[in-house]
């Protein structure tokens, strides 16, 4: 049975496989196009208008762009301080092997009280692979969700998750990889251990 799938896929091909790969969609009737002929060029660009992005206020939070560390971390004690009763920062037990914190923060409504520490808990993390930059800018879209500052016609529903549940999120877990991914290899991947 043959289907017709009007879909399209990235694929990234080693340059010495790239004829190989052309002739093989060539011969299976396959379209294709090249987007990039060079993907570390295009690293190296996108590290360059990093690099010379404009410095947000501290505590600002945009999703026009991948942050570092340090603005990711600004903004959640922004927020614990912008949300009392529904937001506290604090770092995970002990230091990452460059003696970087791993800082998260804990959402719920009545955060002050006790009770609030029996709530069902529900544990998010993002950034365990360094190069994966969307995974902290995701979850820091899911803190401010939950807060109320993004997906505003959620409103009702991310009230009554925090009723219910208690969050912990730590947008990223792996901050030595995150940030050498920045500074020195995009594409690194692991810890710095």
């Amino acid at each position: 049975m043959s289907e017709k799938v009007d879909k399209f896929v990235d694929v990234l091909v080693a340059p010495k496989k790239v004829m190989i790969c052309q002739k093989y969609l060539a011969a299976n009737s396959l379209h294709y196009e090249i987007v990039s002929e060079d993907v570390e060029i295009d690293f190296e660009d996108e590290r360059q208008n990093l690099l010379t992005a404009p410095t947000l206020n501290k505590g600002d939070f945009s999703y026009d762009t991948y942050h570092r560390l340090s603005v990711m971390y600004d903004h959640l004690d922004a927020l614990q301080t912008q949300f009392p009763s529904k937001a506290e920062t604090f770092n995970l037990p002990g230091q990452t092997y460059e003696k970087r914190n791993i800082q998260a923060i804990r959402i719920t409504h009545n955060i002050t009280e006790e009770s609030s520490k029996e709530k069902p808990l529900i544990w998010l993390d993002g950034c365990i692979h360094a190069r994966e930059w969307v995974s902290p800018a995701t979850v820091m879209h899911i803190i401010d969700s939950l807060l109320g500052l993004q997906e505003a016609d959620k409103a009702v529903e991310m009230e009554q998750l925090l009723e219910k549940y208690q969050f912990i999120i730590a947008p990223c877990i792996n901050p030595d990889g995150y940030e050498f991914s920045h500074t020195n290899d995009r594409m690194w991947r692991k810890t710095r251990a």
